[in-house]
């Protein structure tokens, strides 16, 4: 009878164990920043299709502050008209930033290491406040078919801007889905080409 008891104690232990859902924790490369890195989306253009964008790391620059950064390329296209966007990435063992200004120390503040599902924090950009939020793990299919297991989704919001991006460790954005009072850009991942 004991050795029956030991037996079920242990099952019950095992099971309980293999039931725990698998916490994962995000400590860094989110966004996979060496020069000559590029990614091809399919987009959309205030509510249009037949868009196209293109994000490339193209250099290094300095910020004002001494740190060396990636100049981030990113550009809407329909063949017709385009919009062009300059960013300088910086990632740390404490987070991911974007500057939108060499000159200046506001950033977008796109993640803190370490940080996992539920986590949440704020940050200050040329006015406006933010909050970022964790807010679920997620499978994003591309229009190829391709299926990206595992992103995270994060959420940033404030008073004027709302974007979301599903982030994927190693290779960077899948999709984002950015809008405010006057713009709406929305891209998926096609391919990628990263060191």
């Amino acid at each position: 009878m004991r050795r029956w008891m030991i037996l079920l104690i242990a099952f019950l232990l095992t099971t309980l164990i293999a039931c725990e859902e698998e916490v994962h924790i995000v400590t860094g490369n989110l966004f996979p920043a060496e020069v000559g890195n590029k990614w091809e989306y399919t987009a959309m253009v205030d509510g249009e299709g037949g868009w196209t964008a293109t994000m490339e790391i193209v250099g290094t620059k300095i910020h004002q502050e001494g740190f060396s950064t990636k100049e981030v390329e990113l550009t809407y296209t329909d063949g017709v008209t385009s919009y062009d966007f300059t960013w300088y990435s910086y990632e740390t063992f404490d987070g991911l930033y974007w500057y939108k200004d060499l000159a200046s120390d506001d950033c977008l503040v796109l993640a803190v290491y370490p940080f996992t599902v539920g986590d949440s924090w704020s940050f200050s950009f040329y006015g406006g406040d933010y909050t970022a939020y964790v807010d679920s793990m997620v499978t994003v299919g591309a229009p190829d078919e391709t299926r990206y297991e595992n992103c995270y989704k994060i959420l940033y919001n404030s008073t004027e801007v709302n974007f979301k991006i599903d982030w994927k460790e190693g290779i960077g954005q899948i999709l984002e889905d950015y809008f405010d009072d006057e713009d709406d850009y929305f891209r998926v991942l096609d391919e990628y080409d990263i060191q």
